[in-house]
């Protein structure tokens, strides 16, 4: 009994640090994901169960940022329309089969992400009007799109996807798109969430609990964003990215 206790109050502990980074860059599955399988959760369950977690920390990560640093709502509201369309597909295959070489290949779309944002740091630290975020309207949705289904699928690190393809390809200001980032996440993991549900690979009190976590670290994630400003969450993704990356390719046990 003693020891059910102390795992859940770890498994809260590693929502907390997870809700953190997520809500600065992304990559808080890294943690999360490892946390459920110690627990004696399947690997499949896991990546249903995490999505609870997901909802719930996401969504508090958005307020928190639009409340202290307001973001464009609306354009957030029809830039989620392709990532929701992206879930739904990943979450679909994610119930029914794993292939590693989608697992590699995702891992070396993060590496290239990682190299393009430590190359170009002065082009996505720089303050950018809101008018400026629509110069690659097709990449952009493409992007998306691609953001949404590897979110549904497998989620790791997705946060920072979103950054790289908000920051880079849209040429959004960097803490409009990380408030923007997170609600994103909040709307398409509803109907992937509803997917595992169905498919019943979500256990509730596992996720619920490292939720309450999440939702901690979410509002600590949202001022120490603003705090660090935009070198702070820049330096975060490239680290995330790296270790999503390195994660996926097996180079991290």
């Amino acid at each position: 009994m003693e020891s059910d206790i102390l795992q859940l109050v770890l498994l809260a502990l590693t929502g907390v640090l997870a809700g953190t980074v997520n809500t600065i860059a992304g990559g808080g599955s890294l943690l999360t994901l490892p946390a459920l399988m110690l627990l004696g959760v399947s690997a499949p369950v896991a990546n249903g169960t995490n999505r609870i977690a997901i909802v719930m920390q996401s969504s508090m990560g958005a307020r928190a940022m639009h409340k202290r640093a307001p973001f464009p709502l609306r354009a957030t509201f029809l830039l989620s329309i392709p990532t929701v369309i992206g879930a739904i597909a990943g979450a679909w295959l994610a119930t029914r089969f794993h292939s590693d070489d989608m697992r590699i290949a995702i891992g070396c779309a993060l590496v290239a992400g990682a190299l393009l944002l430590a190359a170009q740091p002065k082009r996505l630290l720089e303050k950018r009007s809101r008018e400026e975020g629509r110069s690659h309207p097709f990449l952009l949705v493409f992007g998306l799109l691609v953001a949404g289904f590897y979110g549904g699928l497998l989620q790791a690190g997705v946060g920072a996807v979103l950054l790289v393809v908000l920051g880079w390809v849209g040429r959004w200001d960097l803490l409009d798109a990380t408030g923007a980032k997170n609600l994103m996440i909040a709307i398409y993991t509803f109907p992937a969430l509803a997917i595992f549900v169905l498919a019943d690979e979500v256990a509730w009190l596992p996720g619920l609990v490292l939720g309450v976590g999440a939702v901690v670290g979410a509002e600590f994630g949202a001022r120490l964003a603003l705090r660090g400003g935009r070198k702070l969450i820049l330096g975060t993704v490239v680290i995330a990215v790296l270790v999503a990356a390195l994660k996926l390719l097996g180079v991290l046990g």
